[in-house]
């Protein structure tokens, strides 16, 4: 079962957070502060913080996962970053009765080049994972506060091989199109101005297909923006959430 934490008075309105590879719910500190006149859900996604011995299947399994075990009949705003975006966007294409909105960042839209390279890729990955000196870079570029580096190792080094080449493979293969059509999920869809054009590709592609859909980059922002730039993640959603409330 997916591990999971609760802030909040339950009656209050639902905002769920969802965390991309290699965190777990520790990155959402600044919102569970912020937020405090919410109910709020922290996941933890397979194979990642409180439920690394939940073994990663697919973005399918994740999101019944999700739906069955903890939303169940709760309608809620959804955030999820990254691998945490595909799992909201996906949400929302199979579960709209229970969502009153989505704020998502950061994920592709269409199939990646490079996916035969996923076994070299994955061996890469967890190596630089357990270098101190990387973890050490990682924490400076993402501006986590010394109260928070154990969180971060701990929940980095934890990422089994198997979870990076199935969730590696899976996003590398994912292709947006016509099946999302049906959604009428207000969703806001956002990326860094400094991310990738792979991902960028999802400002345009995705409201072009979902009419309820909108985007907005922003600047001077990279991919762990939400975590970098908290206050301005947590204006943005606050924003949001203003409009669909």
């Amino acid at each position: 079962m997916l591990d999971f934490e609760e802030y909040g008075n339950p009656e209050l309105t639902t905002l769920v957070f969802i965390h991309g590879l290699a965190t777990s719910s520790w990155v959402w500190w600044k919102q569970t502060e912020y937020f405090d006149n919410y109910h709020i859900i922290l996941i933890d996604l397979p194979g990642h913080g409180g439920s690394q011995d939940v073994p990663w299947i697919s973005l399918k399994d994740t999101f019944h996962q999700i739906k069955h075990q903890i939303i169940r009949d709760k309608s809620v705003h959804m955030i999820g970053v990254s691998l945490g975006g595909h799992v909201t966007l996906d949400f929302a294409k199979y579960y709209p009765e229970n969502l009153l909105s989505a704020y998502i960042s950061g994920i592709t839209v269409k199939p990646m080049k490079g996916k035969w390279l996923m076994p070299l890729i994955k061996q890469y990955y967890i190596h630089m994972l357990n270098q101190e000196k990387t973890l050490q870079k990682m924490i400076k570029d993402y501006n986590i506060p010394p109260e928070k580096h154990a969180d971060f190792k701990d929940n980095a080094q934890k990422l089994s091989t198997n979870s990076v080449s199935k969730i590696g493979l899976e996003i590398m293969s994912f292709n947006f199109d016509l099946t999302y059509e049906h959604i009428l999920t207000p969703i806001k869809i956002v990326c860094g101005e400094k991310e990738t054009d792979t991902i960028k590709q999802s400002l345009s592609v995705i409201p072009q297909t979902i009419p309820s859909a909108s985007s907005e980059i922003i600047p001077n922002a990279e991919h762990q923006w939400p975590i970098q730039q908290s206050p301005l993640f947590n204006q943005k959603i606050k924003e949001w959430l203003e409009i669909h409330s």
